[in-house]
Protein backbone atom coordinates (compact mmCIF):
# COMPACT_ATOMS: atom_id res chain seq x y z
CA UNK A 1 0.00 0.00 0.00
CA UNK A 2 1.30 3.65 -1.04
CA UNK A 3 -0.38 6.35 0.56
CA UNK A 4 1.40 9.47 -1.60
CA UNK A 5 1.60 12.29 -0.29
CA UNK A 6 -1.74 13.72 -2.74
CA UNK A 7 -3.47 10.45 -0.90
CA UNK A 8 -6.26 12.43 0.90
CA UNK A 9 -9.43 12.27 2.55
CA UNK A 10 -11.41 14.96 0.91
CA UNK A 11 -15.29 16.94 2.32
CA UNK A 12 -15.87 19.83 0.50
CA UNK A 13 -15.81 22.68 2.84
CA UNK A 14 -13.91 21.05 5.66
CA UNK A 15 -10.18 20.86 5.55
CA UNK A 16 -8.36 18.23 3.48
CA UNK A 17 -7.12 15.07 6.42
CA UNK A 18 -3.77 13.71 4.85
CA UNK A 19 -3.30 10.18 6.23
CA UNK A 20 0.62 8.84 7.44
CA UNK A 21 1.41 6.93 4.88
CA UNK A 22 3.55 4.16 6.45
CA UNK A 23 0.75 2.00 7.52
CA UNK A 24 2.98 -0.34 9.89
CA UNK A 25 3.20 2.51 12.54
CA UNK A 26 1.53 1.51 15.57
CA UNK A 27 -1.14 3.53 17.37
CA UNK A 28 -1.85 5.52 13.98
CA UNK A 29 -2.72 2.20 12.28
CA UNK A 30 -4.80 -0.60 13.66
CA UNK A 31 -3.80 -3.67 12.06
CA UNK A 32 -6.63 -7.23 11.58
CA UNK A 33 -5.24 -9.88 10.74
CA UNK A 34 -1.98 -9.33 9.12
CA UNK A 35 1.09 -11.12 9.18
CA UNK A 36 3.14 -8.02 8.49
CA UNK A 37 3.45 -4.42 6.68
CA UNK A 38 6.97 -3.69 5.27
CA UNK A 39 7.47 -0.25 5.05
CA UNK A 40 10.12 1.38 2.31
CA UNK A 41 9.09 -0.45 -1.09
CA UNK A 42 9.02 1.42 -4.57
CA UNK A 43 6.46 3.71 -4.96
CA UNK A 44 5.02 5.15 -8.33
CA UNK A 45 6.99 8.22 -8.78
CA UNK A 46 10.66 5.97 -8.07
CA UNK A 47 10.65 6.23 -4.03
CA UNK A 48 10.63 3.92 -1.43
CA UNK A 49 7.29 4.56 0.45
CA UNK A 50 5.15 1.89 -0.54
CA UNK A 51 3.80 -0.64 1.83
CA UNK A 52 3.64 -3.84 1.65
CA UNK A 53 0.66 -6.24 3.11
CA UNK A 54 1.15 -9.85 3.95
CA UNK A 55 -1.96 -11.26 5.24
CA UNK A 56 -2.09 -14.18 7.80
CA UNK A 57 -3.73 -17.66 7.03
CA UNK A 58 -6.45 -16.62 10.05
CA UNK A 59 -10.36 -16.20 9.00
CA UNK A 60 -12.08 -12.84 8.73
CA UNK A 61 -11.12 -9.53 6.91
CA UNK A 62 -7.54 -8.58 6.32
CA UNK A 63 -7.00 -4.87 7.15
CA UNK A 64 -5.58 -1.43 8.46
CA UNK A 65 -7.88 0.74 9.82
CA UNK A 66 -7.89 4.52 11.44
CA UNK A 67 -10.27 6.32 13.03
CA UNK A 68 -11.56 10.09 11.32
CA UNK A 69 -11.77 12.93 13.29
CA UNK A 70 -14.50 13.27 15.85
CA UNK A 71 -15.40 17.03 13.93
CA UNK A 72 -16.82 15.54 10.46
CA UNK A 73 -19.47 17.45 9.15
CA UNK A 74 -22.40 15.47 7.61
CA UNK A 75 -24.15 15.61 4.32
CA UNK A 76 -20.98 16.66 2.12
CA UNK A 77 -19.62 15.24 -0.91
CA UNK A 78 -16.35 13.69 0.31
CA UNK A 79 -13.17 11.73 -1.40
CA UNK A 80 -10.29 8.94 -0.47
CA UNK A 81 -7.77 8.29 -2.80
CA UNK A 82 -5.30 5.30 -1.89
CA UNK A 83 -2.93 4.28 -4.81
CA UNK A 84 -2.41 0.23 -4.97
CA UNK A 85 -0.35 -2.18 -7.16
CA UNK A 86 -0.73 -5.60 -7.58
CA UNK A 87 1.76 -8.63 -6.01
CA UNK A 88 -0.52 -11.64 -5.78
CA UNK A 89 -3.58 -10.42 -4.14
CA UNK A 90 -5.72 -8.80 -6.58
CA UNK A 91 -8.76 -7.55 -4.98
CA UNK A 92 -8.89 -4.79 -1.95
CA UNK A 93 -11.69 -2.66 -0.66
CA UNK A 94 -11.78 0.93 0.52
CA UNK A 95 -14.53 1.50 3.71
CA UNK A 96 -15.08 5.32 4.82
CA UNK A 97 -18.30 5.96 7.21
CA UNK A 98 -19.22 2.54 7.95
CA UNK A 99 -21.06 1.19 4.83
CA UNK A 100 -19.92 3.59 2.42
CA UNK A 101 -17.40 1.28 0.67
CA UNK A 102 -15.86 0.29 -3.12
CA UNK A 103 -13.60 -3.39 -4.05
CA UNK A 104 -10.96 -2.81 -6.56
CA UNK A 105 -9.35 -5.14 -8.83
CA UNK A 106 -5.96 -4.12 -9.29
CA UNK A 107 -4.87 -7.20 -11.46
CA UNK A 108 -7.15 -6.02 -13.94
CA UNK A 109 -7.92 -2.28 -13.25
CA UNK A 110 -11.69 -2.98 -12.50
CA UNK A 111 -13.74 -1.08 -10.29
CA UNK A 112 -16.15 -3.93 -8.35
CA UNK A 113 -18.79 -3.64 -6.40
CA UNK A 114 -20.17 -0.48 -4.74
CA UNK A 115 -22.22 0.56 -1.78
CA UNK A 116 -23.59 3.80 -0.71
CA UNK A 117 -20.35 5.72 -2.50
CA UNK A 118 -18.77 5.59 -6.56
CA UNK A 119 -15.78 4.60 -7.27
CA UNK A 120 -12.73 5.11 -9.85
CA UNK A 121 -9.90 3.41 -11.17
CA UNK A 122 -7.00 5.58 -13.10
CA UNK A 123 -3.60 3.69 -14.22
CA UNK A 124 -0.27 5.09 -12.56
CA UNK A 125 3.31 4.32 -13.59
CA UNK A 126 5.09 0.90 -12.82
CA UNK A 127 1.46 -0.89 -12.51
CA UNK A 128 -0.07 1.01 -9.66
CA UNK A 129 -3.34 2.35 -9.64
CA UNK A 130 -5.00 5.14 -8.33
CA UNK A 131 -8.71 3.96 -6.47
CA UNK A 132 -10.93 6.87 -5.96
CA UNK A 133 -13.97 6.31 -3.75
CA UNK A 134 -16.37 9.35 -3.42
CA UNK A 135 -19.47 9.15 -1.12
CA UNK A 136 -21.32 11.81 1.01
CA UNK A 137 -20.25 12.22 4.38
CA UNK A 138 -21.68 11.39 7.77
CA UNK A 139 -21.42 13.56 10.77
CA UNK A 140 -18.82 12.68 13.33
CA UNK A 141 -15.95 10.49 14.00
CA UNK A 142 -15.63 7.04 11.90
CA UNK A 143 -12.91 5.03 10.61
CA UNK A 144 -11.08 4.99 7.12
CA UNK A 145 -10.67 1.12 6.00
CA UNK A 146 -8.31 -0.57 3.55
CA UNK A 147 -8.40 -4.47 3.59
CA UNK A 148 -7.47 -7.04 1.45
CA UNK A 149 -10.08 -9.24 -0.35
CA UNK A 150 -10.34 -12.49 -1.46
CA UNK A 151 -13.10 -11.65 -4.21
CA UNK A 152 -15.10 -9.31 -5.39
CA UNK A 153 -17.24 -8.18 -2.58
CA UNK A 154 -15.62 -11.18 -0.51
CA UNK A 155 -13.65 -9.43 2.99
CA UNK A 156 -13.79 -12.18 5.13
CA UNK A 157 -12.22 -15.49 4.66
CA UNK A 158 -9.57 -17.64 5.26
CA UNK A 159 -6.23 -15.85 4.75
CA UNK A 160 -4.06 -17.32 1.95
CA UNK A 161 -0.81 -15.69 3.23
CA UNK A 162 -1.10 -13.29 -0.03
CA UNK A 163 0.43 -10.01 -0.48
CA UNK A 164 -0.83 -5.95 -1.70
CA UNK A 165 1.39 -3.20 -2.09
CA UNK A 166 0.08 0.33 -1.27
Amino acid sequence: LWLSDDSRFIALAQPTVTYPKDLSQAGTWVRTKLANITHGAADPDGGTSADTLLEDSATGAHYVRQTIGATYLGGLPSRAEIDAKYIDCPWFFVEVYLNHYVFFNVQTGVVGTTNSATGSITPLPYGWYRCTVDFQSTAGASTYTVGMANADNVSSYTGTSRSLRM
